[in-house]
């Protein structure tokens, strides 16, 4: 079965009063139910400082993914599996103070026991109103693309590419910069290379363009049923 999206939440920026880095928080939704997944993506165009502090993460998160382009856009992507007593809110902090974008996705039927994503890339955007998120292949019908537009404006707005499904838009202003981040989703249902999947901005604008290829939980395999009198035809009948 697909995994099923449950809802999405931006980030609130602040400092960290002893380092100065940028730290980010996100409410988690209401409708999150224990075992869900919960994703933290956090795409910035610099990668030198615009890296998760892997020496801060929360209690329960890992990352799973962090892709870095040709020229230095990174994307970095944390995972943690919802308990029945999940905190109000989730803080990431970076290395540095530096401008980056943040929203976290909540999802229901991952499969939370695949160590890394069957997938990912990274492109820059240099002047382009378009955002080629790489094509992924995908294993099976109900592998999950997610796409990320992460443009350095507020102003433009970002459509997602034909066929896909928007699950997060926002402005955002670390720093007092103005961003916007863009995440979209595209379940094909069947396998092979999805193909390239552009977002397009309103007008050229720099940036990066990613995309990430998630697991579902496999299906349930539904119990047989077998006789317990050998040679038996139809039903048995029990205790009579």
């Amino acid at each position: 079965m697909p995994a099923a999206f449950i809802a999405s939440a931006a980030v609130t920026y602040s400092s960290d009063p002893t380092s100065g880095a940028t730290l980010l928080t996100a409410l988690v939704p209401t409708a999150t139910q224990e075992g869900d997944t919960l994703l933290f993506a956090v795409p910035s165009i610099s990668s030198k400082n615009g890296d998760l502090d892997v020496t801060h993460l929360p209690p329960g998160w890992v990352i799973v993914a962090r892709f870095v382009s040709p020229g230095s856009a990174i994307i970095n992507i944390a995972r943690r599996t919802a308990t029945d007593l999940e905190p109000p809110a989730h803080t990431m902090q970076l290395k540095s103070a530096v401008t980056a974008g943040g929203a976290l996705l909540v999802y229901r039927g991952l499969d939370v026991g695949a160590a890394a994503p069957l997938g990912g890339g990274i492109v820059d955007v240099s002047s382009s109103a378009n955002f080629d998120c790489p094509s992924l292949v995908l294993t099976s019908y109900s592998d999950l693309y997610l796409g990320f537009a992460f443009v350095a404006s507020t102003s433009v707005q970002v459509t997602s590419p034909a066929g896909t499904v928007e699950r997060f838009q926002a402005a955002q202003f670390p720093l007092d910069i103005p961003l916007r981040f863009e995440i979209f989703e595209l379940l094909r249902e069947a396998t092979g290379a999805t193909g390239t999947q552009t977002a397009v901005a309103a007008f050229s604008v720099i940036g990066l363009a990613a995309s990430v290829l998630l697991k579902s939980t496999p299906p349930h395999v539904a119990p047989s049923i077998t006789p317990d009198i050998p040679g038996a035809l139809g039903f048995v009948t029990v205790g009579v």
